[in-house]
């Protein structure tokens, strides 16, 4: 019964995850009484594991190191199987649905850059979807540097397809991945660079043993660091969920300045607080999300640092659009002086965008 049975019967109920995340203290339960429902079976009375972050931060507060978000993911996976749980604002954030928000903001915006992946090269440069609507110039600028740099490299425009993965759909996230590595084959690909930390960790934990996996931190280490060269002003850092545990982002991110830049938040690296779009959680309860975020603003004002530096794209947006007092830029965009889209993001404009989508297309495709 995957990991619910340690966690029923290994969970002290300390409370200590309760304290900490928003999803547990919404539900005001230990992971012992969620596990012990869970056994019971999954039906539409559990649908609250729709509103669980799945950022592992219990576990990481968790004296026993209990991985609760582990259960979580199997039950999501049991309800999408039983259960139709994927109404339409699920959809805008599925690769492989007509209403992917991601591909038609693309085509709203003419962003276009397959013509830099169709032909045969060893490196293949995956930006992720968030990068590659909210900083375009900064997609370009990565690109060409590893162009300058390793020669060999592609611009792979697809989405790793963890979004299907994250709510249940594991059928179809196994086709998607299918075809991502077809893609891949294709062009004749070896290695993976990615700038966003989902991908890397989705894509590691399913294609590692197939192609190798490397971050534009490690790659463009140099370049990055003589472009945050003059930034002279204390700055705090966001870390991302996925790079909890190993923190291979974290600890370059932070090699880019220098130790008396930097001031802590209150929880930070392996105890880093989710943004508030992990798991997709606003599709099945917006007021998470928010209070998440607001947890989060209220720790970096603590800091009383300018700047807020994220590494993950859907971070920065989580934080223009919900929290626009806080200055926040993404590290690449920083180092490489490229304008990103938090304008746009906190004008509204791609909410409005992903109404009209769900107005216009929804009644075609669910007629």
């Amino acid at each position: 019964m995957h990991n619910l049975t340690s966690v029923s019967e290994e969970c002290i109920e300390c409370r200590i995850c309760v304290e900490e995340c928003p999803f547990l203290s919404k539900l005001n339960k230990t992971p012992k009484e969620i596990a012990n429902e869970l056994i019971k079976g999954i039906d539409l009375t559990k649908s609250y594991v729709m509103e669980c972050f799945l950022c592992n931060l219990c576990r990481a507060v968790c004296p026993l190191s209990l991985d609760f978000a582990s259960i979580i993911s199997h039950a999501r996976h049991k309800l999408s199987a039983t259960q139709n749980m994927i109404g339409l604002c699920y959809r805008l954030f599925l690769p492989d649905d007509p209403l992917f928000m991601i591909d038609a903001y693309k085509q709203y915006k003419r962003l276009n850059y397959q013509p830099l992946g169709k032909r045969n090269f060893k490196y293949a440069f995956f930006p992720g979807c968030a990068m590659s609507i909210y900083s375009p110039e900064a997609t370009m600028q990565v690109y060409e540097k590893l162009t300058g740099k390793i020669g060999d490299v592609g611009l792979l425009d697809l989405c790793c397809g963890k979004p299907l993965e994250d709510i249940g759909l594991s059928e179809r996230a196994s086709k998607w991945l299918l075809k991502l590595e077809e893609s891949l084959r294709e062009h004749n690909c070896v290695c993976i660079i990615t700038a966003c930390p989902n991908c890397y960790y989705y894509l590691r934990s399913r294609l590692q043993d197939k192609f190798k996996l490397l971050t534009v931190y490690e790659v463009l280490e140099n370049e990055i660091k003589r472009g945050l060269s003059n930034c002279n002003f204390k700055v705090t850092v966001h870390d991302s969920c996925p790079d909890r545990f190993k923190g291979i982002f974290a600890t370059h991110v932070r090699g880019f300045f220098r130790n008396n830049q930097i001031v802590e938040m209150k929880h930070c690296k392996e105890k880093a607080l989710c943004c508030g779009a992990g798991g997709l959680v606003s599709c099945a309860d917006h007021n998470l999300p928010a209070i998440a975020s607001e947890i989060r603003a209220k720790e970096f004002f603590e800091t009383n640092v300018e700047l807020m530096v994220v590494y993950c794209y859907t971070c920065a947006q989580m934080f223009w659009a919900s929290q626009p007092e806080i200055k926040t830029k993404h590290i690449l965009d920083l180092a490489l002086k490229t304008q990103d889209m938090s304008e746009e993001v906190k004008s509204q404009e791609l909410s409005k965008f992903a109404m009209k989508l769900l107005t216009s297309l929804a009644p075609k495709t669910d007629s």
